[in-house]
């Protein structure tokens, strides 16, 4: 059968990073060396069990600044310097608004307990899709086939039917599993190209 559905991972693909400068502000605070920000964070423990929506957002920022010795004003400033340095990909936003007159789309992506209302109000991706899938909502991350499933069924389509695009292809043996179509997300160009030949 012909695609029926395209699904996007947000962050580096629909979401991109153009500014540092905020997160090398806190890794000289905090002493780490550039670009260690992310996996610091990862290291304070609470992603894993964020992600999987075990804890919430507010509690994995409670044990962030624990962690790096920070009270609640700064800790609030630390996550709002991490989200600044996004903007949306809007070349690749009006490719996904122009496909989806024409094919069933969806963003499936891990995330923290309060992603939707970060990615809807200061980005509008709930906009550009037909369904969010946030990780910490539904117990499952990308590295698990099931959430993909869900996807499926959400969308009504067959994975076979469906192409995943995502920078990172960590989750691709997940989807790969199902049958799905993978795209690697490079550049807007590349991506673009590779979606279009599988919509041709």
């Amino acid at each position: 059968m012909a695609i029926q559905a395209v699904i996007f991972d947000i962050e580096g693909v629909l979401l991109r990073k153009v500014d540092s400068s905020a997160e090398r502000k806190w890794e000289d605070r905090l002493d780490l060396e550039e670009g260690e920000l992310s996996r610091a964070i990862d290291r304070a423990g609470v992603s894993g069990a964020a992600n999987l929506g075990k804890v919430t957002a507010a509690e994995a920022w409670k044990r962030v600044g624990e962690h790096f010795g920070l009270n609640d004003a700064e800790v609030q400033e630390l996550e709002q310097d991490i989200w600044s340095g996004y903007e949306l990909n809007h070349e690749l936003a009006d490719f996904l608004q122009g496909v989806r007159s024409r094919y069933k789309t969806a963003t499936v992506s891990n995330g923290w307990s309060n992603a939707r209302e970060v990615l809807s109000r200061r980005f509008g991706i709930d906009k550009l899709v037909d369904t969010m899938i946030i990780s910490s909502e539904v117990g499952l991350t990308k590295i698990d086939a099931r959430l993909f499933q869900l996807a499926m069924f959400r969308l009504n389509v067959w994975p076979e039917d469906t192409i995943f695009v995502d920078d990172d292809t960590t989750a691709f043996d997940s989807a790969w599993l199902l049958g799905m179509k993978a795209v690697q997300f490079k550049d807007n160009e590349q991506a673009i190209a590779a979606i279009q030949k599988y919509l041709a």
